[in-house]
């Protein structure tokens, strides 16, 4: 687990979120591949991670570890990552402190170490925001299960009222 990163984000208090939005900007350097990132829970929070410089491998490891929020394939061009409903659970839990969550490139912690210097990284290269966090409190969109049952639900009512008749 070379490739394992983290980024924290304060949670104002008083609202509840119903979607959350991940904004990257990632640059690229020497040959790495298109690589799949995961982004998880971390299971410590802030604190273990701003202790001491060296914060240790466990530390580390967690940082790819745990419940999974998404998965995304990076490489040189912005990419926005809805995140799921347990980031979303969790973001609402931590109203008024910081969301910690970790990054592990999948692609490149499976490739060996002799592979060379190369990887992806959230750098300010580019003049825009590397790395943002939006929350909001408009629902997602639904996803078409929800319609589905919506429909299923007034056939049974519609088959229900014309048998009363």
């Amino acid at each position: 687990m070379r490739f394992n990163s983290w980024a924290a984000f304060f949670i104002p208090a008083g609202t509840t979120w119903a979607s959350a939005t991940l904004s990257l900007s990632p640059s690229v350097y020497g040959n790495a591949p298109p690589s799949v990132i995961g982004l998880f829970d971390v299971e410590g929070g802030l604190q273990p991670l701003l202790n001491t410089f060296e914060p240790g491998t466990g530390v580390f490891a967690d940082l790819g570890s745990g419940t999974r929020y998404a998965a995304a394939t990076l490489h040189d061009s912005p990419v926005d990552i809805s995140l799921n409903g347990a980031a979303l659970a969790d973001i609402n839990a931590l109203a008024g402190a910081y969301f910690v969550i970790g990054f592990t490139n999948q692609t490149l912690n499976a490739v060996p170490v002799e592979a060379g210097d190369q990887g992806i990284y959230l750098g300010g290269i580019r003049n825009e925001p590397y790395l943002e966090l939006t929350l909001s409190t408009v629902p997602a969109v639904p996803e078409p299960g929800t319609y589905a049952m919506l429909l299923a639900g007034l056939a049974v009512a519609g088959v229900a009222a014309r048998r009363r008749r």
